[in-house]
């Protein structure tokens, strides 16, 4: 009779002060840490020392990723390495152009960028994690990728506390590179299985993530570079769709850029090229360095690059915000959970608006 009138005790004070009586351990799949790991000061040092010079570490080209991915992967991906969402991917396997052309244009939209920081200073703060498994040299070239961004714009990649929208960087299977298409809301994820990381594919796919698409998917791209149809598998053409809505941002169209693939990919005959230069030979599958007709490159950010990250995001113009509220910091982990099971609506809505504001969606 006593335990009985003790827990109704606790019962009736947990209630009252709105407290949930079980704080969850943040179940599989929400909020769970413990297979995190971090960069850190070291491995950018590191990354530095890697990639100083010429002789960059390359990683595998772009265009052989993801060669070996699972057939429901691949059913996913997009011009290669773009992991669709499930609403994307219905759009495409609709096949109305002008939907697929809506949805690639509609990356741009302020709703799809990464906002910047409310400030004088003109900041971009992507959160994102990093999963365990890469080595010390695969830390170290993704720190690399991630210092081109830091070191040539405004977009700074920052580990993650609890922010809602984020990208989490995994090391997938063998050859597995891939990353979403701007920022869809959420956890969403860049694979950088083994062989990716070196700073042409981190960079690259990091520019995805950032609302890009391929070089050769520019509107204007008949101009400056030949598609040969005739050696694309016709499962493949739709890898070599352009995008005719698609902002360039008054800019160049750049063969040497990190995002335009290499003049071999998705070929049908290892010894013809899928796509050249114009004005380059048309049967060069290697073209000299000299030349100026190979296509693409694995050092990483040009300087079109560049100027094309700082005109959509470092510029007066960029979508702006600033969390309007938080979440405690000593309740941060399971806040989403909580707020899945409704407590800001019900049972313990106090606690939750006091401690979980932002997990219950900033009410005012």
């Amino acid at each position: 009779m006593n335990i009985l009138l003790l827990f109704i005790a606790a019962l009736t004070l947990a209630q009252c002060k709105e407290i949930p009586l079980l704080a969850p351990v943040a179940p599989e799949g929400v909020e769970s840490r413990a297979d995190e790991d971090s960069l850190t000061e070291d491995d950018f040092t590191l990354g530095a020392q890697m990639t100083y010079g010429n002789a960059m570490p390359e990683g595998i080209p772009i265009e052989s990723a993801n060669e070996n991915a699972s057939e429901q992967e691949r059913a996913m991906l997009f011009e290669g390495d773009i992991m669709l969402t499930e609403e994307q991917r219905a759009i495409v396997d609709r096949g109305i152009q002008s939907e697929i052309d809506e949805m690639r244009s509609g990356v741009s939209a302020k709703s799809r960028l990464w906002p910047r920081s409310k400030g004088n200073k003109i900041e971009v703060l992507v959160p994102y994690t990093l999963k365990t498994g890469f080595t010390d040299a695969e830390k170290a070239l993704i720190a690399a990728g991630i210092d081109q961004y830091h070191k040539g714009t405004c977009i700074k990649f920052v580990k993650r506390s609890n922010e809602k929208d984020y990208i989490e960087v995994f090391k997938g299977d063998p050859g597995a590179c891939w990353s979403s298409l701007g920022r869809t809301g959420g956890k969403q994820r860049i694979s950088l299985g083994n062989g990716c990381p070196g700073t042409g594919v981190v960079t690259h796919e990091l520019m995805h993530a950032l609302g890009w698409l391929h070089e050769q998917s520019r509107a204007d791209r008949d101009k400056y570079i030949k598609i040969h149809w005739n050696n694309i598998e016709k499962n493949m053409w739709s890898q070599f769709r352009k995008c005719e809505n698609c902002d360039a941002q008054g800019t160049a169209y750049d063969t040497t850029s990190v995002m335009q693939y290499g003049i071999w990919a998705f070929q049908k005959s290892r010894n013809l090229p899928s796509m050249t230069k114009i004005g380059c030979p048309e049967d060069q599958v290697w073209p000299s360095k000299e030349s100026g007709c190979r296509l693409g490159q694995y050092n990483g950010l040009n300087k079109s690059d560049l100027k094309e990250l700082n005109l959509m995001y470092c510029q007066d113009t960029g979508p702006v915000t600033e969390p309007p509220c938080s979440n405690e910091p000593d309740f941060s982990r399971s806040c989403e959970f909580w707020a899945l099971q409704g407590y800001c609506k019900h049972s313990f809505v106090q606690f939750m608006m006091k401690n979980c504001k932002l997990a219950c969606g900033c009410p005012s």
